[in-house]
């Protein structure tokens, strides 16, 4: 059975203490292990995301637009939107009308991001918030 577009699909290995562990994950000291349970130390394994920016590009005469969207396991999904204008007296190179479009739609696309992050971390402190662009 095909799993679908974009799954990702978890192996594990079983250790000789009887717990499983991603295939490939680091092996450890066991003594090392007991100490942790033996002190109430649970450690979780990491959670993984895949997410995806599709990127659109049109291109009419001397003009260039690229949308991009950001899908997520979110029911919505981020888009933006970014534009090229080539002019008359430059050489045509549709590459590089193609870089500019697609590089303003990914900064409205991050700017957009960083504004979401900025909004539901207020959502959850009750607080105003900046989070900075890097």
């Amino acid at each position: 059975m095909d799993p679908g577009r974009g799954a990702v699909q978890r192996v594990e290995t079983e250790s000789d203490d009887g717990t499983s562990a991603p295939a490939g994950a680091p092996t450890e000291n066991p003594q090392a292990s007991a100490d942790r349970s033996t002190a109430g130390v649970v450690e979780a394994l990491p959670h993984v995301r895949d997410w995806q920016v599709r990127v659109s590009i049109f291109e009419s005469g001397d003009d260039t637009s690229a949308n991009v969207v950001l899908l997520t396991e979110a029911p919505t999904h981020l888009t933006a939107r970014g534009q090229s204008h080539r002019r008359t007296r430059d050489t045509s190179v549709p590459e590089i009308g193609d870089e500019v479009a697609v590089a303003r739609a990914l900064r409205h696309l991050a700017d957009q991001l960083l504004e979401t992050a900025t909004q539901d971390i207020e959502a959850v402190t009750g607080e105003d918030a900046y989070v900075r662009p890097s």
